[in-house]
């Protein structure tokens, strides 16, 4: 009867020296990790604030929130995709954006990996949707020696993200940021004058 008491006790003793040593493996690696990829810095302007990088100077002069009264008629392309059956059209946050080249070589930028962001809620910005409002330039423009170029940015912002129609009427309130880049450094752009 005592050796199967004491063989018990091995066991838990052994149970327990296992899950530390696993939960100490575990802790060193979150270290590790964190060590070699650490948070990113965060470089935040205001509208009408420039960032410059690489030779390219970006400015954001405008942001409107377009109501989902007007979708249908600045975006049409969008709609003759196969939508389901939206409860109702989206809004859309339109920023623009001007791009100068203040380097001495060409410089291009790539539109499209930005995205608009609002508390928890973010998305990205379809590309016929640019299209639609920026006719004839490219998503990742290349801009030549002292050129430069306005563009409008488009961000959908769908009902069925939110939970009911109080939520879907509260967005014309949230504040938005435009996020260029998250890392090595995180790059937002406040939008702090919103047209609403």
């Amino acid at each position: 009867m005592g050796s199967r008491i004491r063989a018990k006790q091995v066991m838990a003793i052994l149970t327990i020296l296992m899950v530390l040593a696993f939960v100490g493996i575990g802790v060193v690696r979150i270290i590790q990790v964190n060590q070699k990829y650490p948070n990113p810095e965060v470089q935040e302007y205001m509208m009408g604030e420039t960032m410059v990088e690489d030779g390219l100077s970006l400015t954001v002069t405008d942001c409107e929130l377009i109501p989902d009264t007007r979708t249908r008629e600045m975006f049409p392309s969008y709609f003759l995709r196969p939508l389901g059956n939206p409860k109702k059209d989206p809004k859309v946050i339109l920023v623009t954006m001007v791009l100068k080249n203040e380097g001495n070589t060409p410089e291009s930028k790539d539109l499209l990996p930005t995205y608009a962001q609002s508390a928890s809620w973010f998305n990205g910005m379809p590309l016929d949707m640019f299209e639609d409002v920026n006719p004839g330039i490219n998503s990742e423009p290349t801009l030549g020696i002292g050129e430069s170029l306005t563009v409008k940015l488009p961000y959908i912002i769908n009902y069925i993200q939110f939970n009911d129609d109080r939520a879907w009427d509260a967005v014309d309130r949230r504040s938005f940021d435009l996020v260029l880049r998250t890392y090595p450094d995180k790059v937002v752009f406040h939008l702090d004058s919103i047209k609403r």
